[in-house]
């Protein structure tokens, strides 16, 4: 009897081991499903985190660039209301003796300071031309 309750006893520590190891390869092997599912999660979501900054990106260099042009077109119509009212203003004596390039300038300066990059000296040239042209409408239809 104490053969068999021995053995018995024997068998039975090896399958409480055995279960107990199959439960712990299930736990671990469920474990790093779980961490692979999680980390293609990330990845998706870092992906989709990258998508959606590019797409702000895009959407705010858009905006700027239309405040630009709004500001360039608001700029260029005032040279042109700038222009006439000085053209129309000035007398013929003073028209004479003034260079007009030089109100151009000097209001252009005053208003929006002196241009720094490319662009805006670009912007500088094209006012001085529309104020030009404006003041030269302006004087005609004074006199």
């Amino acid at each position: 009897m104490k053969k068999y309750f021995m053995t018995v006893a024997t068998v039975a520590l090896f399958a409480i081991g055995f279960a107990a190891s199959d439960e712990e390869n299930n736990e671990s092997q469920q474990t790093e499903q779980q961490q692979t599912e999680q980390t293609e999660q990330k990845q998706e979501t870092e992906a989709e985190r990258q998508a959606r900054e590019q797409k702000e990106e895009a959407e705010r260099q858009a905006r700027e660039q239309a405040e630009k042009e709004n500001k360039k077109k608001e700029i260029l119509e005032q040279a042109q209301k700038a222009g006439y009212e000085k053209g129309f203003t000035v007398g013929p004596s003073s028209y004479i003796t003034d260079d007009p390039k030089i109100y151009a300038k000097s209001y252009y300066t005053s208003r929006y300071g002196a241009p720094t990059s490319s662009e805006e000296k670009e912007l500088y040239e094209a006012f001085v031309s529309i104020y030009l042209e404006a003041y030269e409408e302006g004087h005609k239809a004074q006199q």
